[in-house]
């Protein structure tokens, strides 16, 4: 599963956590790609991932893991 999230978003909600730590620390730009690289995959194995949209309440992001992980669990693709 892939969270999908804005990078300026993920750094602002880590800053109200704690001290950035190495990662947190890196620029803006940086994330921009990782980002853009894990969505790459993404979409090269689309029977591999499942991107999920992480901007939403952490509820509704718990219930999509839990269908998805229900899913295959049931043995559903």
């Amino acid at each position: 599963m892939l969270l999908d999230l804005p990078p300026e978003t993920g750094l602002a909600r880590a800053r109200g956590r704690a001290a950035a730590d190495r990662l947190e620390g890196e620029s803006v730009g940086f994330h921009q790609r990782v980002r853009a690289t894990f969505l790459q995959l993404a979409g090269a194995e689309p029977a591999r991932y499942l991107v999920l949209d992480a901007t939403g309440s952490p509820d509704d992001l718990a219930d999509a893991v839990r269908v998805r992980v229900a899913e295959l669990l049931a043995g559903r693709p």
